[in-house]
C-alpha cells in the first residue's frame, strides 16, 4: 500500500533532481524524502484513529534520522528508525520533502508546478495544457527571466509576471496561483 503512494504522486521523482548548491541534498537523503511519502500514507493508511484528511494537512511528519538532521527536527530519538512527530513547519503530504522537490526547478521553486500537482493528482481536476504562446506570452517570460537575473523579483512576482496575459487568467487567476503561492514558503 505505501508503494502505491510513491506512484500515485509520482513522489519518486525525488530521486532523479538535482540540487548542486545544496551540499545536504544526498543520494541518502532523497531516498529517506520518497520513503518519507510512503511512510506517511502507510501510518495513515492503518490507523484508524487518524482521519485520512490528516494525510494531506495533517500535523504529523514520518521523519528518519537522514530527514531529522535535514529538516532540523528536534527531539528525535535517533533509535527509532521511522517516527511520526511534530516537525516545525511540515505535516502531510503536501509539505513532504519528495513532494515539494520533485515539484521544483533546480534553481527556484514552481508554485504553477506544485499547483497543477495538487489539483490533478490529488484533487481530480483535469488542467488543460497550456495554449500556444503568442509574441506577447514570448516577452513576459523575456521579461520575468531578465528580472530574476538581475535578482529583483521573488519567485511569486516572476510567476506573476509570467502569467499576466488575458489567456492564462483562466486557470492561472483562481485555479493555479493562489494554491502554488500558497506553498511558497518551502523553497527547491
Amino acid at each position: 500500500i505505501s508503494h502505491f503512494a510513491g506512484i500515485w504522486l509520482n513522489t519518486d521523482e525525488v530521486l532523479s533532481e538535482s540540487r548542486p548548491n545544496i551540499a545536504s541534498f544526498t543520494e541518502a537523503v532523497k531516498t529517506a524524502m520518497a520513503q518519507e511519502v510512503r511512510e506517511l500514507f502507510k501510518h495513515i493508511f492503518y490507523d484508524n484513529s487518524i482521519p485520512f484528511s490528516d494525510f494531506y494537512g495533517g500535523d504529523i511528519s514520518m521523519i528518519n534520522a537522514e530527514l531529522a538532521q535535514f529538516y532540523g527536527a528536534n527531539g528525535f530519538n535517533s533509535d527509532s528508525g521511522w517516527q511520526a512527530m511534530s516537525v516545525v513547519n511540515r505535516g502531510g503530504i503536501l509539505t513532504t520533502g519528495a513532494f515539494l522537490t520533485a515539484n521544483a526547478h533546480e534553481d527556484m521553486t514552481s508554485p504553477i508546478h506544485r499547483a497543477v500537482r495538487v489539483r490533478e493528482l490529488m484533487l481530480c481536476h483535469h488542467i488543460d495544457p497550456v495554449p500556444p504562446l503568442a509574441a506577447e506570452r514570448d516577452d513576459l517570460r523575456e521579461l520575468a527571466n531578465k528580472k530574476r537575473d538581475e535578482g529583483t523579483l521573488t519567485s511569486r512576482e516572476f510567476f506573476e509576471i509570467q502569467t499576466n496575459h488575458p489567456s492564462c487568467d483562466g486557470c492561472h487567476k483562481e485555479i493555479i496561483n493562489p494554491l502554488g503561492f500558497g506553498m511558497e514558503d518551502y523553497d527547491t
